[in-house]
């Protein structure tokens, strides 16, 4: 199981035109990430870590570039994993009876460098 963030609920209109991730007509500008979390590998990841570069990505296929309409009973989503996205960039939009429940609390220390959402990636890359 992964988790996932929402980002085009049913009827909702995704779309990506010069680099930028559009829902509802209306430019997606979120960082939701902050600095303290975004990697202590010591790799070099110029991302951005917001909705905006996560457009730009290599790794989303140009037919799911422009969804017209979320359809119903279906979202649209992106990964907190930039590493290894598995998000709806490539593999489309995820149903409904695919969700298994919603985040309400991470389990990671925030106040700490050690433990953040890459913290994983260090020995796999050592």
């Amino acid at each position: 199981d992964i988790a996932l963030r929402v980002v085009a609920l049913p009827g909702d209109k995704v779309n990506y035109k010069k680099g930028q991730l559009y829902v509802n007509g209306k430019k997606v500008n979120q960082s939701y990430i902050s600095s303290q979390v975004k990697t202590e590998t010591g790799m070099s990841i110029d991302t951005g870590w917001s909705i905006n570069s996560l457009s730009l990505s290599k790794n989303w296929p140009k037919s799911q570039r422009n969804i017209k309409k979320v359809q119903k009973n279906s979202y649209f989503v992106l990964a907190d994993n930039r590493i290894d996205p598995v998000d709806s960039r490539q593999y489309g939009l995820i149903k409904k009876r695919q969700i298994e429940g919603v985040v309400k609390v991470f389990f990671w220390e925030t106040k700490t460098k050690i433990n953040n959402i890459n913290h994983f990636s260090r020995n796999f890359f050592e």
